[in-house]
């Protein structure tokens, strides 16, 4: 493969799970850590003004954690797909790009009729996690934080609540097949313009609002830090990141990437496990030097 050219690069965005965090013996909640050999490499293109975007699916109460492994003090988060940014050392919200309130019982109601009353519903909302019944039964041993339960007709209770994704469990549907499910009943040019739908693990779909993506919260991010798409790098594993790769100078799927990650990828690197995200960033910071 013909080396790359990286000497411009000013912003590295990465997804965690599957992508810089390699599972070990570490809790639940985190998934894992970075290994010694990608912090270090972090570390030192942050020394040269690199900046570090964690760009991830989970919702800002399990990003605290994977802040506190990268171990820089000016790392920026994006959470829920886009959804939110996050501003993990005072805690708060930057930035929500929310699902229109108008349209939540509408999509619930679809959703509802579609796959019938078994369907398990979540809400990440704000700082929040908003579920019915069906979703803690079925996601019992994994809710370790905490949660508010309300029918999803009542998700939203004020004026003020907002959602930023949405979560739908099909108990024995793997999500992929979900997914296409998802994508076909939310086909029409009306809910094109509501819905963005993804996933980003084997169990559960992802709904945000449409135009929403990792991708487009790191070109709101790169605009607001005056750097240039062809001044990024962006790492990842699952659809949920296309569009961070699409959007980066440089998008780089890792090998346990899912096929359609890899399919539109600049470049393919070595697995999560392998220090895939380490060895392409050892090659920017040798350019850089």
């Amino acid at each position: 493969m013909a080396t790359s050219n990286f000497k411009n690069i000013r912003l590295v965005a990465s997804d965690l799970d599957g992508t810089l965090l390699v599972h070990s013996d570490m809790t639940a909640q985190s998934g894992g850590a970075p290994s010694p050999r990608a912090r270090t490499v972090i570390h030192k293109l942050a020394d040269k003004g690199v900046r570090f975007v964690l760009a991830s699916g989970r919702p800002p109460r399990t990003m605290d954690c994977a802040v506190e492994q990268v171990g820089l003090d000016n790392v920026l988060t994006i959470c829920c797909n886009g959804g939110l940014v996050y501003d993990p050392f005072n805690k708060n919200i930057v930035k929500k790009y929310s699902i229109p309130n108008k349209d939540i019982c509408s999509i619930l109601d679809t959703i509802i009729k579609c796959l019938g009353p078994q369907v398990c519903l979540g809400a990440e909302s704000g700082l929040h996690f908003v579920c019915d019944e069906n979703y803690v039964k079925e996601r019992n041993d994994f809710l370790d934080h905490h949660y508010i339960v309300r029918k999803p007709m009542e998700f939203l209770q004020t004026p003020e609540d907002t959602i930023e994704k949405l979560v739908i469990i099909l108990p024995g549907m793997p999500a992929e097949k979900l997914n296409e499910r998802l994508l076909e009943l939310f086909s029409s040019d009306h809910w094109k313009q509501v819905v963005n739908i993804t996933f980003s693990n084997p169990h559960s779909i992802e709904i945000s609002a449409a135009g929403i993506s990792k991708g487009s919260a790191l070109e709101d991010l790169c605009q607001e830090l005056g750097v240039k798409a062809e001044e990024t790098i962006a790492f990842g594993d699952m659809p949920n990141d296309s569009d961070m790769l699409k959007f980066a100078g440089t998008g780089v799927a890792v090998e346990n990437a899912h096929p359609s990650v890899k399919e539109i990828a600049d470049r393919v690197t070595a697995s999560n496990v392998d220090d895939g995200v380490a060895i392409v960033l050892e090659e920017v910071l040798e350019q850089l030097s």
